[in-house]
């Protein structure tokens, strides 16, 4: 079967039409009784009319949607949708109650789930519930004030729209430049107000350099990880200075997705934790 056009749309609106479906199926049962509570004959009028149309509009609202992805197959691949409501006893008519309704919404919504099958249904992990942004060694240190760790925190925290995916790129890199300042003055090392992320980075590496080992067996082991973690600071630097924001941009990168921010916020994440439990280590933080 060829799906025409987008074919995550089709499955998202397939996605939907069968939610929708279960949505009124559940409702029948909730109906029914209610019918036979208020009795006839105004059970149908007042309880059983409503539910009744919202299944025909499910129906016109099923076929319009899926019929532009489906074209000339429609009719052979959804056939009890394509025929549309079930006929009365002379099969003159389409009619529908709650005992013929229900029974056919069901083969209905399981001729959609048979569809869902057949063309997969795409994992979203993104709609899970948001990542915590995990600052807490930062925010115990006492190395930079609570209010700006609070602020960039916000920022970084379950972007979605291209705005707030540029700030958690630009907070990511704020906070990770801050904590470097921070705690080169911790190591009494000078820094140049003018100093970028990276020139940071050098100088609390040399700052740090024959200090931080578990060892002297360790030495060139975390020195190889120390320039690991210099690669990922240039890369914070470097992915701000693209996608976050700043430099008086016309208009935020249109084409950022929640995997780009996320990538700079626990980049930012696993440099920041490192360079303040090496301060940890040397008994260098804030009384």
């Amino acid at each position: 079967m060829r799906i025409y056009g987008d074919e995550s749309k089709f499955r998202a609106a397939l996605a939907r039409y069968i939610k929708r479906a279960d949505e009124l199926l559940d409702q029948a049962e909730g109906v029914r009784k209610h019918m036979e509570k208020i009795g006839e004959p105004y059970a149908h009028l007042f309880v059983g009319a409503g539910w009744e149309e919202d299944v025909k509009r499910w129906l016109m609202s099923a076929r319009s949607g899926l019929l532009p992805y489906l074209q000339e197959q429609a009719d052979d691949a959804l056939p009890v949708i394509a025929y549309g409501l079930p006929s009365d006893k002379g099969g003159s008519r389409r009619v529908i109650d709650v005992d013929s309704g229900e029974p056919w919404l069901k083969e209905a919504r399981d001729e959609l789930v048979a569809m869902q099958d057949s063309v997969g249904v795409q994992r979203d992990v993104s709609r899970q519930a948001p990542v915590p942004v995990r600052f807490a060694e930062l925010r115990a240190s006492g190395l930079i004030a609570e209010k700006v760790i609070t602020d960039h925190e916000k920022a970084m925290q379950n972007p979605r729209t291209p705005r707030q995916l540029s700030n958690a790129i630009g907070s990511s890199k704020e906070l990770t430049e801050a904590t470097l300042r921070a705690a080169l003055d911790r190591l009494g090392a000078g820094w140049d107000k003018g100093d970028e992320l990276t020139a940071l980075m050098k100088k609390w590496r040399k700052a740090t350099e024959g200090l931080a080992p578990p060892n002297p067996n360790g030495r060139q082991m975390l020195d190889q990880a120390l320039a690991a973690l210099g690669n990922i600071i240039q890369f914070i630097a470097e992915w701000r200075n693209e996608y976050g924001t700043g430099h008086g941009r016309p208009q935020y990168p249109p084409d950022l997705t929640l995997r780009h921010a996320r990538l700079a916020v626990d980049a930012a994440e696993t440099s920041v934790r490192f360079i303040v439990l090496t301060l940890v280590d040397l008994q260098r933080l804030p009384p």
